[in-house]
């Protein structure tokens, strides 16, 4: 091959590949930019809002960064590396100057052929001094071949001219916005990063667990160095997927910028991500809803006080009304094991006391014991392993009926008494309690004559009365002789005796009294003048009745004389006499 021939297909041979290279790093520039471009823009309007920062999130980035890296890739290896790769052969660029020259009339690729056949000797052609004649005359049309007119750079120039504008507007961006490239790059990597706003969100605080039903409680804090905003949004996304929003207000704290905002109630699991301005916070902060630990079964049994002799009883409901004194023997099972169970007693409207219950090995029972020994309430509370307690459990209220004191009433006398010193006058009475008495007595203070009652400090007298017992709460009626000779009382002493009645109440046991009566001792003879003059005054009093009934009974006959009637019959009555009553002895 000539030198001219081989010249003209060496300098096209540079040519194409100086072009088609061009041609492949601007297309290459060109995607590379606009792909990052384009990743930024999908990253910070939709990824960022739509996603945040989690599984999704990442997900979505590294899906983009592989579409984007697939796209570079394919480009470098279609327009650069196959380009280096490639060798183009002569047939194929003597074709190229042929096709910029028509006038060659296939004269170029033909030399070239059939050159290439000649130089090989297995390859014999029948007139080499033709192809030789053929060759020198190409040479010389050669010389005036020009190989650029075979090989347009313009596609060339086009790619590398977008390559290079779509260089510089991406370098144009990161350098406007730094810190945007800065967090584009980061996220680019699939490392954690958000994108500058001019309102910054300083943290979110939520609860990580709730019970179900519990409110839940959602706090934002806003840089005050950066723009604020009056209000504050979080959008709350179930299980299903579908989301609403909550509006959170801002709390008057001098100096801060706080939003607090509460979800009523929670039923489920749910993903809170707050809004504050630009700046939608990066991660979906979950809360799990959890059943809170509640009391599922409950046995209790009563121990009342021995004295009582009530033999225990079984109970499955919290409200207890029991003698006060009961002991409760509380056995709880938990809808789920716990490692903590505490029993709280209040006493009245006060403030619950707790105490720690015993718990089996597999957290599913607690034990515990206390007494009911005034009004109040109780409640039981766990806490399990998942650091759930129980919140505001249930509170069962205690009625402790106190054990109260019997009663005792003396029926005679009825009223104070004027007694000699060695009367003997029986005492009569009625007494009951609720649980049954222990017993009734007698008891009396002797006030001696011309003393005052409240100076008098002697112990009273005590007489028991048998057989006053009981085991129910029926009443019973008594009576007991007063000895007032045992006493030797003197003319004017008074003696106050009332009834004292106990019942088996321990360690103390309940007293009831009756009324309290007064014998006045008297001399005999005085008394006995007294009496004949109160008998004196009654028959005198009697004989006024009568006159004076018939004093009306006239009356009433001359009224109906007047009349014209007839005279009514008087009818007389007779007085029905009436029984004394015993003289004591």
């Amino acid at each position: 091959m000539s030198d001219a021939i081989r010249t003209r297909i060496t300098q096209l041979r540079s040519r194409a590949r100086g072009a088609e290279l061009g041609r492949g790093v601007g297309r290459l520039a060109t995607v590379l930019a606009c792909g990052l471009i384009g990743w930024l823009v999908i990253d910070y309007w939709f990824v960022v809002r739509a996603f945040g920062a989690g599984a999704w999130d990442v997900g979505t980035r590294l899906v983009m960064t592989a579409g984007l890296l697939g796209l570079v890739g394919r480009e470098a290896w279609r327009g650069v590396i196959t380009e280096f790769r490639r060798l183009r052969d002569d047939d194929e660029l003597a074709m190229r100057l042929e096709g910029a020259y028509p006038e060659l009339a296939g004269r170029f690729i033909s030399t070239v052929q059939l050159l290439r056949e000649l130089s090989q000797a297995e390859h014999r052609v029948a007139s080499p001094g033709l192809v030789e004649a053929l060759a020198e005359e190409t040479s010389v049309q050669a010389e005036t071949v020009d190989h650029r007119r075979a090989w347009d750079l313009r596609p060339a120039r086009r790619a590398l001219g977008f390559g290079a504008v779509a260089v510089i507007i991406a370098v144009g961006l990161a350098s406007w916005k730094p810190e945007v490239a800065s967090a584009f790059f980061r996220r680019l990597c699939l490392m954690p990063a958000h994108y500058p706003t001019a309102t910054r969100i300083a943290s979110v605080t939520v609860p990580a667990m709730v019970g179900r039903g519990d409110p839940v409680v959602v706090e934002v804090r806003v840089d005050p160095t950066s723009e604020v905003p009056t209000t504050v949004t979080a959008v709350i996304r179930g299980d299903d997927g579908r989301t609403s929003k909550l509006r959170l207000d801002r709390l008057p704290i001098p100096g801060e910028a706080v939003f607090r905002g509460t979800l009523k109630q929670a039923i489920e699991d749910v993903a809170i991500r707050p809004q504050a301005g630009d700046h939608h916070w990066e991660a979906w902060e979950p809360v799990q809803v959890v059943a809170r630990p509640v009391v599922r079964r409950l046995a209790m049994r009563l121990q009342y006080p021995e004295y009582l002799r009530i033999p225990p009883a079984e109970l499955a409901v919290g409200d207890l009304e029991v003698p006060a004194g009961t002991v409760v023997a509380v056995d709880a099972e938990p809808s789920r094991a716990v490692i903590e169970a505490a029993i709280s007693l209040a006493a009245g409207v006060g403030d619950p006391v707790p105490a720690p219950m015993e718990l089996s090995a597999d957290g599913l029972h607690a034990t515990a014991r206390f007494t009911a020994a005034e009004n109040g309430s109780w409640s039981i509370g766990f806490k399990t392993g998942d650091g759930l307690d129980s919140g505001s459990p249930t509170r069962w209220t205690i009625t402790a009926v106190p054990d109260v004191a019997p009663t005792v009433t003396a029926t005679f006398p009825s009223r104070d008494r004027n007694v000699t010193r060695v009367a003997r006058w029986p005492i009569r009475f009625t007494a009951r309690d609720d649980h049954g008495l222990a017993g009734v007595g007698l008891r009396w203070q002797i006030i001696p004559p011309g003393v005052d009652p409240e100076t008098v400090t002697a112990e009273p007298g005590k007489q028991e009365i048998a057989g006053m017992a009981t085991a129910g709460s029926e009443a019973i009626a008594g009576e007991t002789w007063f000895e007032l000779a045992s006493l030797n009382l003197s003319i004017g002493s008074r003696v106050v005796w009332w009834l004292e009645a106990h019942d088996r109440r321990t360690p103390t046991a309940n007293l009831g009294e009756s009324q309290k009566g007064t014998f006045n001792v008297v001399d005999p003879i005085d008394e006995q003048r007294r009496l004949l003059e109160t008998k004196a005054e009654l028959l005198n009093t009697i004989k006024d009745h009568l006159k004076t009934q018939k004093d009306i009974q006239a009356g009433v006959q001359g009224v109906q004389k007047a009349a014209g009637g007839q005279p009514a019959t008087p009818t007389q009555q007779k007085p029905t006499p009436t029984k004394p009553a015993p003289k004591p002895k």
